[in-house]
């Protein structure tokens, strides 16, 4: 599939990358985006929400299922902390369309480099 070509389900997965300021820890961040998800969406599902170590570095993974009028969709959010600051990659895709986006999603997280992004922050 070409950048320029629509998924069979008409959905165009999206993947965004963001950064804050926080006081949080990791499970308080994990806590805080469960509620935050629960409270914006309607008829949403959490299905995994986790704290591992990659690297040498504690990143925070959450997966919920969301209803649309038109789609039901899988995002995928993994978050990393260090020293007040918060990067969310936040990635979604139509259920239907999830299976040919998954690995693609855990290529881009796996390519964040911590470190480097606390340099520019």
């Amino acid at each position: 599939m070409s950048p320029e070509t629509m998924p069979p389900s008409g959905f165009k997965p999206v993947i965004t990358l963001t950064s804050r300021a926080t006081d949080l820890r990791m499970r308080e961040h994990q806590a805080t985006l469960r509620e935050l998800v629960a409270s914006t969406f309607d008829r949403v599902d959490i299905e995994d929400s986790d704290i591992y170590d990659f690297q040498g570095a504690d990143v925070g993974y959450l997966r919920f299922f969301h209803r649309t009028p038109r789609h039901d969709v899988i995002v995928e959010v993994w978050s990393w902390l260090r020293e007040g600051r918060v990067w969310s990659l936040a990635c979604s895709a139509d259920h239907r369309d999830h299976p040919d986006f998954s690995d693609l999603f855990d290529d881009v997280a796996a390519t964040f480099d911590l470190d480097r992004a606390a340099l520019v922050s």
